[in-house]
């Protein structure tokens, strides 16, 4: 009998199982603290050992920043056990870190002072600062000069970027502190870490002394001449101590002292230090310029704002809307970029809080550097917006050289961050954007202006350095025949003996079309996967010009290194009883298969549809679609204006049970029922989850089946990759572009006990922060593999249902019609039984005198149905006409559009109807006034 439909995700419960949640990490932390506070004072004594551990304040000697600890390794306690793509639980980005590759690079300087010249890169997504010896790197003549740093400062070896020491939030909501030893480039809660990042706009006094602004951790910090001390700041601004992080301290009201860097205008900011010692910052969030004199950490001067309380944008000379960098020159003139305003202003001396600038050039767009030349009273700017990087004659207020090709981000990018200018005159710029943004490029003095001369590093696609150990985004995830699959930008990668792995273990082979490396970067390859208990591996690719079509490929297993597909399944395909069914190069989003690949479902987001590919390996035929009542239909909600405002095919408000926008995963669960995601990348779709009877798919067609009913329906839930366990419990990850998912919002895995029962609510959330929790597969022993589309990771869960509290007595049975019972044998006649009695129906929502309204313009109705011996059919009527009818279903579900144009005001009538095998009815009715 086919399993009830689904009920509205209750947000009681959501923000219940959120709540708990949130307490219980605290709690545990908040005992863990105990423990360590306690041990501290036995070990270091009551209040050195305390300072020096960074619970009471730190010391310039820190090395670390002092995260919640976490206990790795035991089953069933909802933290992931082993982490793969990475070398521990802390580390987040992209690829393999290594010290000749950046990522997020947004700032260089040349300490001209010091023989040999020293650089300083602001690697800011890997939250670190590399220094290198100026004139080795210089001395190399290959492109890329592929320069390797010599020091690193944030980190404590060249390998590590957490930001903090621990960008993997595992103390959520709790960031990490920070330390004299720590930067932070990256935040660790991050929802798509490849668009974040930061910049800084350094500086160098004549001591050799390095200024940082640390964007995250919304401080300026010194470090004394790092290369003949140490990597560890010496002094911070903008914070009580070097522990602290916070935007503004975490006041509600700013003060002379406080700094504010991140914001929606950018992640920048800029400190300078003058002749006089005064310290300089650009202010970025609070909109304003601070002066603190040497030694003091109150300011004693704001541009920007009248008063140190304030914080408000303008666009007047006296006012300042995020701010990105400030030089002084040697009279004592202060040039501010003021970006948002797309303007460069010049305070003259004498100065005065809130005084007004005066602007200084023309055509900027968003800039966001400036650096005093060397050798000419000039100043240079980077003009943002146009591709360009212009030296301005301070006295004559004109243009005199640019540096990039004007428009042509593949050039130089964005510039952004600090301009570095050795003693010969050779430009270093950091290009925010294009083709060469994990990089750094040398102009050299004498060449020609229009192009760089060399680039320093090199980069790979994502950055860093592709290789065995690093993974990107673990799009696709596969466990069979002794190995684990992953497909990760442009590439598969697999481990052999998956249940031996460690952390950080590098893969042992690589796969896919035109393989050849680990570093290779396979246009179009490889996405989400599903292997079936055959040997055979199913692999979704997109579309490359002149390469290969969008496609799903197959792959026989075991995979060895340089696997490439036998063959593959693509566009067009025929359809059973005539026609095929064709479509545009946008990616097969998900894919699930049978056990010896019978059948393979696909889905395809830009048609809106999903279908079944019968005999897949021999003879493809497309013999069901849903989401679609013809083969041709490709429109979301498939065009149809439900709501009445004139908008067809609307995602959500255009809606109907059997209508598919732009569908994402699909998944089989243990007894063949079909789940499809109705929704997909970046945050598109119904934003839903349909599960759909195995026993509505025939298997002996000879017409293709089209647009049929799910049996329920996760309703308000952006989820992604479905994975079941051996007894059909069910995990997966969500969108966390979409508010209205369990957690925070999205940021943890959910698990769900029985996915074919009555509710819709999950169990309980894993601990681990996701970005985007976007692919998951189970291996024979339960254990959970998961996949972080945006942090480069995969996490494995032993065994997570290994805590009995947490499982369900049995999981629902699969919903499968029932057979007419067989007779006993029997020598004496059998008495015939008299059904007569009528199911019973209830109406669970809305309540009756329920008061509707046009806005949002839906309504859920549900309705429950109970009888003596069997209900065979249930129904939903509106005002005496039929709008849904379930066989063998014990309840029913329906959106009701009530938009304006389609629905009168005043009262409606809703009945829901119950039948049994004996024909017998139940009815019961509610009325609603609609407003």
């Amino acid at each position: 009998m086919a399993k009830l439909l689904g009920t509205n995700f209750s947000d009681t419960q959501s923000n219940f199982i959120k709540k708990f949640n949130d307490n219980r990490k605290q709690y545990t932390s908040l005992g863990i603290a105990a423990i360590f506070i306690f041990l501290s004072l036995i070990y270091l004594g009551p209040l050195g050992g305390l300072e020096d551990l960074g619970l009471i304040g730190q010391k310039k000697g820190d090395q670390e920043a002092q995260a919640g600890e976490v206990v790795r390794g035991a089953a069933g306690d909802k933290w992931a056990d082993i982490i793969i793509g990475k070398p521990e639980f802390s580390e987040i980005v992209p690829n393999t870190v290594v010290p000749n590759r950046l990522w997020g690079s947004r700032g260089v300087i040349i300490d001209r002072n010091s023989s040999p010249q020293r650089m300083y890169v602001w690697d800011g997504s890997n939250s670190r600062i590399l220094g290198f010896n100026w004139e080795n790197c210089l001395s190399k003549t290959t492109d890329p000069a592929n320069c390797s740093a010599d020091i690193v400062i944030g980190q404590p070896n060249m390998n590590s970027t957490a930001c903090n020491g621990d960008s993997g939030f595992q103390n959520f909501p709790n960031r990490a502190p920070a330390s004299a030893a720590t930067l932070c480039g990256l935040n660790e809660d991050q929802l798509s870490i490849s668009e974040a990042g930061s910049a800084s706009n350094m500086y160098i006094d004549s001591a050799s002394n390095l200024y940082v602004t640390d964007i995250h951790n919304n401080r300026v910090l010194k470090y004394i001449d790092p290369f003949a001390t140490d990597k560890v700041a010496d002094d911070a601004w903008g914070q009580n101590d070097f522990s602290g992080n916070d935007c503004n301290k975490g006041q509600s009201v700013i003060d002379a002292s406080t700094l504010c860097f991140k914001s929606n205008q950018g992640r920048l900011a800029g400190v300078h230090v003058d002749s006089s010692g005064n310290l300089w910052v650009t202010d970025t969030v609070n909109n304003r310029v601070l002066r603190f004199p040497q030694g003091s950490k109150q300011a004693n001067l704001v541009l920007g704002q009248d008063d140190f309380t304030s914080r408000g944008a303008g666009s007047a000379l006296d006012e300042l809307n995020h701010p990105a960098a400030v030089r002084v020159n040697d009279e004592g003139q202060v040039y501010v970029a003021d970006k948002v305003n797309n303007r460069v202003l010049v305070y003259d001396p004498p100065f005065t809080n809130g005084m007004s600038g005066r602007n200084f050039g023309t055509g900027f767009k968003n800039p966001t550097s400036l650096e005093i030349d060397p050798f000419q009273s000039g100043i240079w700017v980077s003009n943002f917006g146009n591709s360009v990087v212009e030296l301005w004659d301070m006295n004559t207020e004109s243009k005199v050289r640019e540096v990039g090709t004007r428009g042509n981000g593949n050039v130089l990018g964005n510039v952004i961050g600090s301009i570095g200018i050795d003693k010969d005159g050779n430009m270093l710029l950091t290009p925010g954007a294009g083709a060469r943004r994990y990089d750094v490029l040398l102009f050299a003095q004498g060449q020609p202006a229009h192009t760089w001369t060399r680039r320093l590093f090199g980069s790979s696609v994502a950055g860093n350095q592709k290789d065995a150990f690093g993974l990107v985004n673990a799009r696709g995830i596969a466990i069979s025949n002794n190995q684990l699959i992953v497909g990760d930008a442009g590439r598969i990668m697999f481990w052999n003996n998956p249940g031996s792995l460690s952390n950080g273990q590098p893969a042992d082979g690589y796969a896919g079309l035109g393989s050849t490396s680990f570093s290779q970067f396979i246009s179009g390859c490889c996405s989400v996967m599903k292997a079936d208990k055959n040997n055979n591996l199913w692999v979704s690719a997109a579309h490359t010009a002149g390469f290969a079509p969008t496609r799903v490929e197959h792959y026989n297993l075991p995979l060895s290194i340089g696997e490439e597909p036998d063959f593959w399944i693509n566009y067009p395909i025929p359809v059973l009883g005539g026609g095929q069914i064709d479509g545009d190069r946008g990616t097969f989003y998900g894919v699930a298969v049978t056990e010896n690949s019978e059948f393979l479902w696909i889905s395809h987001p830009n048609t809106s549809r999903v279908f079944r590919v019968r005999n897949p390996l021999t003879n493809p035929v497309v013999d069901v679609v849903l989401g679609q009542t013809d083969i041709n239909g490709t429109a979301c909600n498939r065009g149809v204006d439900l709501d009445g405002d004139g908008k067809a095919g609307e995602e959500i408000d255009d809606a109907q049970l059997n209508t598919l926008c732009y569908p994402g995963h699909v998944a089989l669960d243990n007894f063949g029922n079909l789940y499809v995601q109705d929704h997909s990348l970046e945050i598109r779709g119904n934003r839903r989850m349909l599960i759909f009877d195995n026993s509505t798919f025939p298997t002996n067609n000879s017409e293709v089946v089209l647009a049929q009913n799910p049996v329920k329906v996760f309703e308000n839930v952006a989820a992604w990759e479905m994975a079941f366990d051996s007894q059909n419990r069910m995990v997966m990850g969500f969108n966390q572009y979409y508010p209205s998912n369990p957690g925070d919002p999205g940021a943890f895995f959910a698990a769900y006990n029985d996915p074919l029962g009555s509710g819709t609510s999950p169990e309980f959330l894993f601990n681990d922060f996701f970005s985007m929790g976007f692919s998951a597969a189970f291996d024979e022993n339960d254990n959970l593999y998961a996949g972080d589309a945006n942090r480069g990771r995969l996490l494995i869960y032993k065994a997570p249902f290994a805590d009995s509290s947490q499982q369900s007595p049995s999981p629902s049975e699969s919903p499968v019609a029932s057979p007419s019972p067989s007779p006993s044998p029997s020598s004496s006649p059998i008495e015939s039984i008299v059904d007569d009695e009528s199911p019973n129906v209830v109406i669970t929502s809305p309540p009756d005198g329920a008061v509707i309204e046009g806005k949002p313009g839906k309504v859920i109705i549900n309705a429950q149905a109970t009888d003596n011996i069997a209900v065979t059919r249930v129904q939903i009527l509106i005002d005496g006409e039929i709008m849904i009818s379930l066989d063998d279903a014990t309840s029913v579900y329906y959106t009701w559009n009530i938009a304006p144009k389609k629905i009168a005001s005043g009262a409606h009538l809703i009945e829901a109807r119950a039948f049994d095998a004996a024909g017998n009815l139940g009815s019961t009715l509610v009325t609603v006034i609609k407003q």
